[in-house]
Parts: structure tokens; C-alpha cells; sequence
């Protein structure tokens, strides 16, 4: 059994596999698995992941799937065969600090705390476009309470890379399978659950954006799983928002569903789509939004949120700026979602 064990889903990664999986294996931490999760890859990256595992046989594991099933289904694989008894998350195209798990780990145990995490370093080439994620100016304290800190889940992205989970922490959850943005519903729910929280202020995680990554090749086009999203926000509602919940972090999830569906707002902004189609499209989100999570213009961590960054700010007058004049409608929630579709479709 291993300390730690990190899992890496592969796909058609060859150019950035290397340096990934040279800082994985340069970790000061010893006591660590790294988990290779080659999800049907179509370039030289399973070639690469074998040789590394040849090489290091006492650290590395490789799992070939014979089909591409997506991270979801590779992560998952992941966390069937890790041994660790806390576990951490890389993607393959990125890379990471030499001691980033073991201060992730020296986090957890002084303080007891369930769940770690460390800052991240947005990477184009040389620049640092760090900014770009920020999204609130709060400093996040060292030991968080995540049901009473008026701003830890919504100052902190809700992807695993950046984090280290206790197995007790995770147990039996899993990541949703077939559809987008599957690390957000994992993510959250278990934000909310640790007992307690662990932050670094360090940049240790280095998420690279490379022209041929999705983010930058989708970036002109309106992504077909759109609708995924607000799965992925009706999976973390039922998750955490229960009876029980504290009004802090109530406040906080309500708007975390609002946040991740007001992203794809911006995207459809950027889309490469006939003027009066991207107002319509924006407008239809935008109720969709309003139908099953609220009023999200009015929310005051919208608000603050303009006010913290100015990207952020203009991305979202921008969105703003092309809705439709608000109007009464009777749409319910079906018959949005069948409109979007049918948008969806029809500029695909």
C-alpha cells in the first residue's frame, strides 16, 4: 500500500507526456503510486507510458482501455486499483512542482484535515495567465471549515488537480460517466464534506493550455454537450444541498451551479455563430439558469465577482451585453432545454 497514489488519464498526450510524468516521478514524496490510465490513445502515448513503466516498475502502473470511454471512465478505473491511503489527480498534459504531494500531505496530517489543496499556475508557453482563474481577491486561511468559510467554495476551482483527497474522504464516490465537466460534480460535494481543509498558498499544480488542448480547438464552436452542465449542477444540488447544510455554504453551492452554467454563457459569447442565433442561445441559457437556480444577475457573488477581476468583469458585461431584453415567459424547464437543443443543432 502506497501513501499516496496519483491517478493520470491519457489521451493522445505524446507531446507533454514526458514532462508530466518526469515530475511525477521526481516527487520528494517516495511513498507514492502513479496510476496510467491510457484511455485508447491513437498517437505514441501508450508507447511512452510502457517504457516509463519499464523503467520504473515499483512506482508506475498502466491500464490499457481498449476503447476511448473518456476521463471519467479513466479516473474511475484509477480509483478501483489505487492502494493509497490519500489520492491526488494529474492531467497529462500538465505538470507539477517537485515537492507538490508532499506538502499535500504534510498539510493533511498536522492538521488532520481530510482534504489538501495548493494554487494553480496557468501556463501559456512562458506567460503566466494565472488571472485568467481568479475569480474572487480572498486570501483563503490555512485551515478551512468548509461549511462556515464564507467563500472557500466558490474561491476555489472545483477540479481535483490543485487537491489531495483522503480514501476515507472519496469511499464509494465515483465520477459521472458520458458526460462534460465530470471533475466538477465529484469535486464539489466532496469540498463540502471533508471535515476540514488544508490550503497552500504555493503554486504547485502548472495547468498548460496548448493550442491543440479542447479548451483552445472548441473555443469558435458551441459545444454540443452544452446541457451537460446543468447535469453536472443538478448532481452536486442533490449532493449538498441538504437539510442540514449551513446557510454559508448553501449560499455558496446555489451559486457554484449558477457559476459553472454562467461559464458556458461566456463560451456561447465566443462562438463563431450568426449575431441574432448567439443572443437567442444566450437568452435561453440564461432562463434556463433562472428557472432551476435563480435570479443569477441579482446573486451577490455575481456581483462581486465582476468587482474582483476585470477579465472576468468584461467577459460578463459582454454577456450582458447580447441577452435579449428580458420578457415575460412561461418556458418550463423541458421546454428550454428542447429550444436549446434544437439551437444546438441547427449551428452545429
Amino acid at each position: 500500500m502506497a501513501k499516496v497514489s496519483v491517478i493520470v488519464p491519457v489521451y493522445n498526450t505524446e507531446k507533454y507526456l514526458c514532462k508530466c510524468l518526469n515530475s511525477l516521478l521526481g516527487q520528494t514524496l517516495s511513498d507514492i503510486e502513479i496510476i496510467l490510465v491510457d484511455d485508447a490513445s491513437t498517437d505514441k502515448s501508450l508507447d511512452i507510458l510502457l517504457a516509463y513503466q519499464e523503467k520504473n516498475p515499483q512506482k508506475i502502473k498502466v491500464i490499457k482501455n481498449s476503447q476511448n470511454a473518456g476521463p471519467a471512465k479513466a479516473r474511475n478505473i484509477g480509483l478501483d486499483l489505487a492502494s493509497g491511503e490519500y489520492i491526488g489527480f494529474v492531467d497529462s498534459d500538465d505538470f507539477i512542482t517537485p515537492n507538490m504531494y508532499s506538502d499535500l500531505l504534510n498539510a493533511c496530517e498536522s492538521s488532520n484535515s481530510q482534504l489538501s489543496r495548493t494554487n494553480r499556475k496557468v501556463i501559456y508557453r512562458n506567460l503566466d495567465l494565472s488571472f485568467l482563474g481568479n475569480r474572487f481577491s480572498y486570501e483563503l486561511p490555512k485551515v478551512i471549515n468548509p461549511s462556515i468559510d464564507k467563500y472557500y467554495l466558490v474561491t476555489d476551482p472545483p477540479c481535483v488537480t490543485n487537491k489531495l483527497f483522503s480514501r476515507d474522504l472519496i469511499a464509494d464516490s465515483r465520477f459521472p460517466e458520458k458526460i462534460k465537466w465530470e471533475d466538477y460534480p465529484f469535486a464539489v460535494p466532496l469540498m463540502l464534506k471533508a471535515n476540514q481543509v488544508a490550503s497552500i498558498e504555493t503554486k504547485n499544480y502548472f495547468y498548460n493550455i496548448h493550442l491543440s488542448s479542447t479548451s483552445c480547438t472548441d473555443a469558435r464552436k458551441l459545444n454540443p454537450h452544452l446541457l451537460d452542465i446543468f447535469t453536472c449542477s443538478d448532481i452536486v444540488g442533490t449532493a449538498c444541498l441538504t437539510q442540514d447544510i449551513n446557510p454559508n455554504a448553501f449560499y455558496q453551492i446555489n451559486y457554484i451551479q449558477m457559476q459553472n452554467c454562467i461559464t458556458r454563457l461566456k463560451e456561447i459569447v465566443n462562438a463563431n455563430i450568426p449575431l441574432q442565433e448567439k443572443r437567442e442561445l444566450l437568452t435561453l441559457v440564461s432562463n434556463l439558469i433562472k428557472v432551476k437556480y435563480g435570479s443569477w444577475q441579482d446573486h451577490r457573488y455575481y456581483q462581486e465577482q465582476k468587482q474582483s477581476n476585470l477579465v472576468h468583469n468584461l467577459r460578463l458585461k459582454a454577456v450582458e451585453a447580447l441577452l435579449l431584453p428580458p420578457e415575460e415567459f412561461t418556458y418550463s424547464e423541458e421546454n428550454l432545454k428542447l429550444k436549446i437543443k434544437e439551437k444546438l443543432n441547427n449551428n452545429s
